[in-house]
């Protein structure tokens, strides 16, 4: 769902941008799905990606997640929609992108 790239400057950007994925969020290990990446920040995406440790299917949902700060949306959150009310407060269940 990418929401914010077509807005006009005038509007407000939305505060979250909501990505579901099969797994919890954005894996630094596909193989572990407890590998979970809580904070993706730009800075550990080119640290991963120098690494070689993202699936490439990932790659284009991350650059979206990314297209959305860009463009003014507060928060991304990329992860499994059955998990999605557990991220209140402080507590993220998914890969949380800010900026």
């Amino acid at each position: 769902m990418r929401i914010a790239p077509g807005l006009e400057k005038e509007e407000a950007p939305p505060l979250l941008d909501v990505e579901s994925l099969e797994k919890k969020g954005v894996l630094e290990n596909v193989e572990d799905d407890a590998s979970v990446i809580n904070v993706m920040t730009k800075e550990k995406y080119e640290h991963l990606l120098k690494e070689n440790k993202l699936f490439e299917g990932i790659l284009p949902k991350i650059d979206n997640a990314f297209a959305a700060i860009d463009a003014g949306v507060k928060e991304v959150l990329i992860g499994d929609a059955k998990y999605l009310l557990q991220n209140v407060g402080n507590v993220t269940s998914g890969t949380l992108f800010t900026n």
